[in-house]
């Protein structure tokens, strides 16, 4: 095999080294992957040409800290390049490189970034090889990752005295962004109007506290508000979730949807919103946000479908990126990375994730069987890290006695909204896995969510 690819197109290449002249964001990007200096007679050029005027004008431009003159390019080829017919054909690439100016520049990007990508892939595989003949099977995954760590991002930031474009985007942010959980005092609590784009939401509480219940609720209330969700369980199946949906959406408990198909059939299309839910079934441990971040752009290639919230049944059975499992000694950062990764699957796809946590021995009632009245960080599983990562925490509490009556507790342990300390009473209807909002029984830092109940 060759040691690298060479660009497909020879007449590309001038278009090239004229672009890296007269666009210098195009430039700084591809510099790095196409700069061959450190590796002897190496070129990515079909002419090596070409290659050695890219070589200089980089070198150059790191010298002087910007482009370099064309008599400067010139000077510096006509001192390294002894033959005479040579440096003719060098010094007519860079008047070229300098004087062309109508140039289709989106086909040069999308070109050299296709090539970029490919010999990126096709050098880590010849790595990988060398590395396996070695025995070397540790670096492997290095080889790999680097492979795929191409930045070509063109979002440049928004400028502060860019009030209007800033002041539309901020109302954008506010008024379609932000997901409603259906519940009046949760929202405030959370930000105002509920869940923020590119934001972290997490509930917590012990087994069967009604983690994914309460997850079920919030997808179904955004669905009927328009809005598109992707909800991805690890534990409990693809057809329970839809029993608890089908419920919650049509008062019809999961028995009868079986007996009478036809009427569930009639009320799911009597449904009028635009909204949507996708549910996706993966064992615990076996996805992790990468996996997820393949599979929502496969839905929007294939199907359309984008999401305005994502879903995630739940953290703690959810896989490191690593694609390694957690040690014991090493769950509090295992566990603060998955946080973090899933944190920053909302910022890329520009929505609010939820997810859930599985609180720890300490939030189990030592008296009367379920939870304790009270949840602290201290009873946050696995890691402190979660919940520095987590934009809101809202927790469930319910006693053995609360859940006879059907009533469940929902209290902000964290928010970005100062509504931390908040608790919120619920009627809970397990025949429909229905959640309603009693109100607040006790104010928390947010003084406008008051005593209500």
């Amino acid at each position: 095999m060759e040691d690298n690819l060479v660009l497909p197109s020879k007449n590309i290449e001038p278009l090239i080294l004229a672009l890296s002249h007269n666009n210098q964001s195009f430039f700084l990007k591809v510099k790095k992957y196409l700069d061959t200096r450190t590796v002897k007679n190496k070129s990515y050029f079909n002419d090596s040409k070409y290659q050695k005027v890219f070589n200089v004008y980089t070198a150059l431009f790191e010298k002087l800290k910007g482009p370099p003159k064309k008599t400067t390019m010139l000077d510096v080829l006509e001192k390294t390049e002894q033959d005479e017919t040579v440096l003719l054909y060098l010094n007519s690439i860079v008047e070229k490189m300098y004087e062309q100016q109508e140039l289709d520049e989106q086909y040069i990007e999308d070109e050299t970034i296709n090539f970029i990508k490919q010999t990126r892939a096709y050098e880590a595989v010849l790595k990988a090889h060398m590395s396996i003949e070695k025995k070397q099977y540790s670096e492997l995954v290095d080889i790999m990752t680097d492979a795929v760590q191409v930045n070509f991002d063109k979002d440049i930031g928004m400028f502060f005295k860019d009030v209007e474009e800033n002041i539309r985007s901020m109302s954008r942010a506010v008024n379609e962004k932000v997901v409603s959980t259906g519940f009046l005092n949760l929202d405030k609590c959370i930000d105002e109007k509920g869940m923020g784009s590119k934001t972290l939401n997490i509930i917590a509480a012990i087994s069967g506290g009604y983690k994914s219940g309460t997850m079920a609720n919030i997808a179904v209330n955004a669905m009927m508000e328009g809005k598109k969700v992707v909800f991805y369980t690890f534990e409990t199946s693809t057809q329970k979730i839809l029993g608890r949906l089908y419920a919650q959406a049509t008062r019809m408990n999961m028995k009868n949807q079986i007996i009478n198909e036809n009427d569930l059939i009639d009320k799911v299309k009597k449904i009028s919103t635009s909204g949507d839910i996708i549910i996706l079934e993966k064992g615990s441990n076996t996805f992790c946000a990468d996996d997820m971040s393949a599979h929502l752009k496969d839905l929007k290639m294939y199907k359309n479908f984008v999401p305005d919230l994502i879903v995630v049944d739940y953290l703690g059975i959810t896989m490191n990126n690593n694609r390694k499992m957690a040690s014991e000694e090493g769950s509090y950062e295992y566990y603060k990375e998955v946080a973090e990764q899933l944190r920053n699957l909302a910022i890329n796809f520009d929505v609010p994730l939820l997810t859930a946590l599985q609180l720890n021995r300490g939030a189990y009632s030592q008296d009367n069987g379920g939870s304790k009245g009270k949840i602290t960080g201290n009873e946050v599983s696995a890691s402190m890290g979660i919940l520095a990562t987590a934009d809101s925490f809202i927790t469930i509490t319910q006693s053995e006695k609360d859940k006879e009556e059907g009533k469940i507790y929902l209290s902000t342990l964290k928010s970005r909204n100062e509504g931390s300390g908040t608790k919120i009473l619920f009627n809970v209807d397990y025949e429909h896995h229905t959640l309603r909002e009693l109100g607040v029984i006790k104010q928390g830092s947010n003084n406008k969510v008051k005593i209500n109940a």
